[in-house]
């Protein structure tokens, strides 16, 4: 499940309610509107390489979910 994390809290554009899915640049949008951020202040993690580029494409930060551990020293950075 892909989230964001800015510097107001998380954002998760999946559910019911979803109007977008990764990769379409309109969920990333979301994303960013949801978390009234800079996206160069956002930090878009996935288990998807090209979900990766396309948040990355969209001025966001990306990581790569390959386990907790590197996710948790990466968020330690952010």
């Amino acid at each position: 499940m892909p989230a964001v994390r800015g510097g107001q809290g998380t954002a998760a554009p999946y559910g019911r309610g979803a109007r977008h899915r990764f990769p379409d640049p309109a969920a990333y949008r979301w994303c960013r509107d949801a978390l009234r951020e800079d996206p160069a202040r956002i930090l878009f993690v996935d288990d998807r390489p090209e979900n990766i580029r396309a948040a990355q494409a969209a001025g966001m930060r990306g990581h790569l979910f390959t386990g907790p551990a590197r996710l948790r020293e990466r968020l330690s950075r952010f």
